[in-house]
């Protein structure tokens, strides 16, 4: 996935003139597609986010006043930035409040916060144990999100503060026991930078991690980390397990409650989402890399489409054009099996590999002709019929051709058959339905699968051969709203494409089509839907070369409602455990289906965003 904003150079600071005094407007933005905040001071991203060069990235009016990077102001501190990996589940940039916090993020989480800067602006704190702001400063409300993609607000305007907190957002900082949380101060608009505010010596603190003293001749240990189970259930447990070489004696998890003595930890899942676990050996020649693997938890319980019916050995009977054919012309016999057979063999029929069968005879006499069907389960028994062949056509007096309404019905859907006859029939004798005339309405069908209507006519001349059609009962789709309409498809310029936001979902059943770019990526893609309004129920996402296919495996699945993300990951032309993997220059769908529409309501009720991963 592609980072939205380069690092700020980390010399900023440096470069300008020492002592000199100047303050900067930190300025809010906001992306509907993401539901992600995002502040910055920085002339350039400003800029790229105003124009465009961002896609989706939109002013929301809300900004403060900080001190410059490069001013030398008392209590004034430079405040650090990280971005979050999006093949962490994040996608997110991050500013802690103070020092310690900047050393914590660093230290404990290198695999998933990519360090960026240790001064994008200057803030001052608050009083720790108060949450008040030294002098004419302004107090700056943070407010995590509560998801597990973790993105943060921070404002000073405490009326949008407190409306963050009553969308379930979390708020962060000092004070509370009736006081409010505050995590840094800003500059107050009408005064001057450092009016009113205490000469606070800054000691510099260098943010390095505690160095290790390694053994000569010792080598850290190298590890992999595997799990068990890559998406187990919420409440349920999975098991990791690392393997690790130069013998470790001790193992660093990301986990606290996983013992440093063993490379064995067994957890068990809280929250549905995306989870990174991680792990690092050590030993006397110091700790290895940190190594990890991403789990995705699903719901422990769901209300979603019943499963398939298991697969059985096939069974089947042959039908066919005609009793007794005529030498010198075809026969065509057709195979009519249940347990959905993947291959036919025939006897008696040579070239014949699929369901159908022609063949022809030169001589008269009795031929018979078998068929056995195959699929995942087993073969069928033999199914055998017997043809009668003659020089010339029997004398019939009456010939039939039955025509289905509709070709294909739908299980629990009206079958009207009928049957065009020359030899003015008087008679009409059907199987598979019950019906004295030519038009016969049968019993509608509760499984999917072919059935065979045969209808024999008769006059006074005799009795027609019997007319037979073989018709095929459909799964109806799922009803993934309050007006199933089928599979709307929204289709886009056929180039890799970047984030889209504000589609408009008009439809219960949609698939959104992308085209992969032209290369193998090194990072993750990411498809994002996002419901706004509407009631909790069972949404489903998948990511497949087929439009509303929702078998591709792995998909996603979650109780949905207002407010709630869904998201699938996938790679470009590499595999990478538990992660789908698509393959460059292709076209694929991103389907979604069970989420609240309603027609009548003119609101925006979804929207839709995929992010092409880097080359």
């Amino acid at each position: 996935m592609r980072r939205l904003f380069w690092a700020l150079p980390l010399w900023l600071a440096s470069s300008l003139a020492f002592g000199q005094t100047t303050t900067t407007e930190v300025v809010e933005f906001y992306h509907e597609g993401l539901d992600h905040y995002f502040i910055t001071a920085d002339a350039r991203e400003i800029g790229n986010l105003d124009t465009g060069v961002l896609k989706g990235w939109t002013r929301t009016g809300q900004k403060f006043v900080a001190v410059s990077p490069g001013s030398q102001v008392p209590g004034a501190l430079g405040v650090c930035r990280f971005y979050g990996k999006p093949e962490r589940g994040l996608d997110s940039h991050f500013y802690p409040a103070t020092l310690a916090e900047c050393v914590a993020v660093r230290e404990k989480f290198p695999d998933t916060w990519l360090f960026e800067s240790d001064n994008v602006f200057k803030l001052y704190l608050p009083d720790q144990n108060t949450g008040v702001c030294p002098g004419s400063t302004v107090p700056v409300y943070r407010a995590w999100n509560n998801r597990p993609d973790v993105n943060h607000r921070y404002t000073t305007d405490r009326s949008v503060h407190l409306s963050m907190l009553a969308k379930g957002y979390i708020e962060e900082g000092f004070g509370g026991n009736g006081k409010p949380v505050v995590a840094m101060c800003a500059v107050s608009a009408s005064n001057p930078v450092g009016a009113g505010l205490p000469s606070i010596p800054i000691v510099p603190v260098p943010i390095v991690p505690v160095p290790i003293v390694p053994v000569p001749g010792v080598t850290p240990p190298e590890c992999t980390l595997a799990a068990d189970n890559l998406y187990p259930k919420v409440g349920s447990t999975v098991t990791l397990t690392a393997s690790c070489t130069n013998s470790p004696t001790k193992y660093v998890w990301s986990e606290a409650s996983c013992s440093t003595a063993t490379g064995s930890c067994t957890l068990t899942g809280s929250a549905i989402g995306y989870k990174n676990y991680t792990v690092k050996g050590g030993n006397a020649g110091g700790e290895g890399a940190a190594v990890g693997v991403l789990v995705q938890w699903q719901p422990a319980t769901v209300t979603g489409p019943p499963p398939p019916a298991a697969p059985t050995v096939p069974s089947c009977t042959i039908l066919s054009n005609t009793p007794t054919p005529v030498i010198a012309t075809n026969l065509v016999l057709t195979a009519s099996c249940t347990g959905s057979p993947t291959s036919y063999t025939w006897t008696g029929c040579p070239g014949a590999t699929g369901r159908t069968c022609t063949t022809s005879e030169a001589s008269e006499g009795s031929k018979t002709y078998t068929v056995t069907a195959t699929n995942a389960v087993g073969n069928s028994s033999p199914t055998s019929m017997t043809a009668s062949w003659v020089k010339i056509p029997p004398p019939v007096g009456v010939n039939c051709t039955i025509f289905p309404n509709p070709v294909s019905p739908v299980i629990g859907a009206s079958l009207t058959l009928t049957a065009t006859c020359v030899g003015n029939p008087t008679t009409f004798v059907w199987e598979s339905c019950s019906s004295t005339t030519s038009s016969c309405t049968p019993t509608t069908q509760t499984r999917a699968g072919s059935l065979a209507y045969v209808l024999t006519a008769s006059n006074a001349s005799g009795s027609s051969h019997r007319a037979t059609v073989l018709v095929t009962w459909q799964d109806p789709p799922p009803p993934p709203g309050p007006t199933p309409t089928g599979c709307q498809i929204e289709v886009y310029p056929a180039v890799a494409v970047p984030r889209l936001t504000g589609l408009y979902m008009n439809s219960p059943n949609i698939a959104v089509k992308f085209k992969t770019p032209n290369y193998t990526s090194s990072g993750l893609g990411k498809a994002t839907s996002v419901e706004y309004i509407g009631e909790q129920r069972y949404r489903e996402a998948s990511i497949s070369d087929q439009p509303c296919d929702f078998s591709f495996s792995p998909g996603t699945g979650n109780l949905s409602g207002p407010g709630t993300t869904t998201y699938n990951l996938f790679t470009v032309g590499r595999t990478q455990a538990g992660i789908v993997r698509l393959e460059p220059n292709t076209k694929y769908y991103y389907n979604l289906r069970g989420f609240r529409w309603d027609p009548a309501d003119a609101r925006e009720q979804f929207a839709v965003g995929i992010d092409q991963p880097l080359p």
